[in-house]
């Protein structure tokens, strides 16, 4: 049987996108895994990184997150990561240490801290508007 027709362009796009698995790269063209490789090859294409990244690449919300004590294995399931990598992370960013026996808070009431220390901005301009008037 013949092989498909997929363009090299697509080959190209699905395989440098460091965001799809092979698999998913393979799925998403409408090809098998070992195809995808075999174009991949013949088209002179990098190898693609193996394994699962366990990085994270959103350094601002990990920083706040972390330095708004949030849990670790919290954030490490925001991001869909494991514990290990917030912490090699973390001691990547060289964000502060945090005590033993430190209270921490879930994502939720990190969230909700923040909602209302917002509110309560708000608030307090609405108030002092009203006494300047």
């Amino acid at each position: 049987m013949a092989d498909k027709h997929i363009p090299d362009a697509a080959i190209r796009r699905v395989w440098l996108d460091p965001r799809l698995s092979t698999t998913a790269a393979a799925r998403k063209v409408g090809l098998a895994r070992s195809n995808l490789w075999r174009r991949a090859v013949a088209l002179g294409l990098p190898p693609r990184k193996q394994g699962r990244a366990y990085t994270i690449h959103d350094h601002a919300l990990l920083r706040q997150l972390w330095e708004g004590r949030v849990r670790a294995s919290d954030i490490a399931a925001l991001f869909k990561v494991g514990d290990g990598a917030v912490f090699r992370t973390v001691r990547r960013l060289e964000l502060s240490k945090r005590p033993h026996g430190m209270k921490v808070l879930t994502v939720a009431e990190f969230m909700l801290l923040r909602r209302m220390e917002h509110d309560a901005k708000i608030w307090e301009e609405r108030v002092a508007q009203l006494w300047a008037a």
